[in-house]
């Protein structure tokens, strides 16, 4: 990657934005990144992984894999160049991934150390506005989204959970678990949510299959 194309890059990251390439320039001649390219199939971080480093995602794409309600949902979101991997949780009270990172494509990845990003926020204030607006934005959603009340429709279910929970850029979202786990999570019965899948796979939403008691419904794109 050629350096303008670098800072071309960084600079669209979240927590770059408003950074000039002038700017941007002198930090990194203080801070030392580094550059990693990973093979289809590696992993970038396990659940239970402590989170040192702020991982970005800069080519390729990757899946991160999350359990949910002790594990009786699998969500996994492929998700494309830009991400940053969970860096609210790099601070506070629980500093582990809670999710597996694998790379789905060959993929390039640009990490900073906690303890480097720590000096980068103290150079210049919009270091710090980027976090906290990246920080306020999740406990936001989050509370927007979760909070809301079962409704009679798969695809609100599914936008809470990719919203609220996931990265609202993803390529896509796939759920996975038993049929009852779907009817307990969504408060729809078995019949409602078979025919709201094929609605939504006809319409060109989503895709799924079925080993008749397990199904893996994916959402490649949002319905209103």
């Amino acid at each position: 990657m050629s350096r303008v194309s670098m800072y071309e890059t960084l600079m669209s990251l979240p927590l770059f934005n408003g950074v000039s390439a002038e700017k941007l320039s002198l930090s990194l001649e203080k801070i030392p990144l580094e550059f990693s390219r990973i093979a289809k199939g590696d992993a970038l971080a396990h659940e239970g992984d402590a989170c040192e480093a702020l991982q970005f995602l800069l080519k390729g794409e990757a899946i991160v894999r999350r359990r949910l309600f002790s594990g009786s949902l699998i969500m996994e979101q492929r998700v494309g160049a830009g991400s940053v991997f969970m860096p609210e949780n790099l601070f506070g009270l629980y500093t582990d991934y809670n999710a597996d990172i694998v790379a789905y494509t060959a993929a390039s990845v640009m990490s900073i150390s906690k303890h480097k990003y720590l000096e980068m926020l103290g150079m210049d204030r919009v270091y710090q506005v980027n976090l906290l607006n990246y920080l306020s934005y999740k406990c936001q959603v989050r509370s927007m989204h979760l909070a809301n009340c079962l409704s009679d429709r798969l695809m609100d279910f599914c936008k809470r959970m990719w919203h609220g929970i996931g990265d609202r850029r993803a390529v896509s979202t796939t759920f996975q678990a038993e049929m009852e786990t779907f009817v307990k999570l969504t408060g729809l019965d078995m019949q409602s949510i078979q025919r709201q899948i094929v609605n939504l796979t006809n319409a060109g939403y989503a895709s799924s299959t079925t080993d008749g008691n397990t199904l893996r419904f994916t959402l490649h794109r949002m319905a209103d």
